[in-house]
């Protein structure tokens, strides 16, 4: 029987969220410090969404192109600006 893997599209779109890497997993930080983790070898991540207005470390950039995952910048309001595909 196979491994259920769990896909998540992570999106960045409260005012002041931190996204980066600690030991091997990616962490969102949110503006009040909660932190959710999610492990790279445990959950599939799909895409990952920044609204203007957060903050991203380029490990976590780094990590993201190495596995393969896209990126989406966008405005406050939506409009799309860049899109980063490794």
């Amino acid at each position: 029987m196979g491994r259920k893997i769990k896909v998540v599209n992570l999106v960045l779109d409260s005012y002041g969220s931190f996204l980066g890497m600690e030991k091997g997993c990616i962490i969102l930080r949110d503006k009040y410090g909660n932190i959710e983790k999610y492990p790279l070898f445990e959950a599939e991540i799909g895409e990952v969404v920044l609204k203007s207005g957060n903050f991203v470390s380029t490990g976590v950039l780094s990590a993201l192109g190495f596995w393969g995952i896209d990126v989406a910048i966008v405005t406050r309001n939506g409009r799309p600006i860049a899109m980063l595909k490794p």
